[in-house]
C-alpha cells in the first residue's frame, strides 16, 4: 500500500505488514540508503529504500530506521547503475513511469501508482 506524505520533503511511505518504507525525494533525487554487508539482513549491501521493522503496538507510527552505512540521494537515472535491493525494484518495474514523474517533481495521480 502507498501512502502519500507531506514533510519538508515530498515522498511516499509504504508500509507492508510489518515494516514501512519511505520514498523521499528532494531537488529532483530520491533518497537511499547503503545497507550493511552482513549476509543475515534482508539485501546486504545494496541501496534501498529508508525503511525498519515495525513492533506490535507501533502501527500508529510509522517507523524509518537507519539500517545502513550510508545515505544519499540518486537521480531516477542513476538507480540504473545502483545495486538495489527487491523492494525498490519492485517499484520501479511496477510503477517506474510515475516513481520518475514524482522523483523530477511532476505530478503522478493516485490511479498511476495503484492507489484507486
Amino acid at each position: 500500500m502507498l501512502i502519500p506524505i507531506k514533510t519538508d520533503y515530498s515522498g511516499i511511505i509504504t508500509v507492508v505488514t510489518r515494516s514501512a518504507s519511505a520514498f523521499i525525494t528532494h531537488n529532483k533525487k530520491i533518497l537511499l540508503l547503503h545497507r550493511d554487508n552482513i549476509p543475515t539482513i534482508h539485501d546486504p549491501n545494496m541501496w534501498g529504500s529508508i525503511g525498519g521493522m515495525v513492533e506490535n503496538g507501533e502501527l500508529k507510527d510509522i517507523k524509518l530506521g537507519n539500517e545502513g552505512q550510508e545515505l544519499r540521494f540518486f537521480s531516477f537515472d542513476e538507480l540504473e547503475t545502483l545495486p538495489i535491493g527487491k523492494n525498490i525494484k519492485f517499484y520501479l518495474t511496477k510503477f517506474g513511469d510515475p516513481i520518475k514523474r514524482l522523483i523530477e517533481g511532476e505530478d503522478a495521480s493516485p490511479a498511476d501508482l495503484g492507489l484507486s
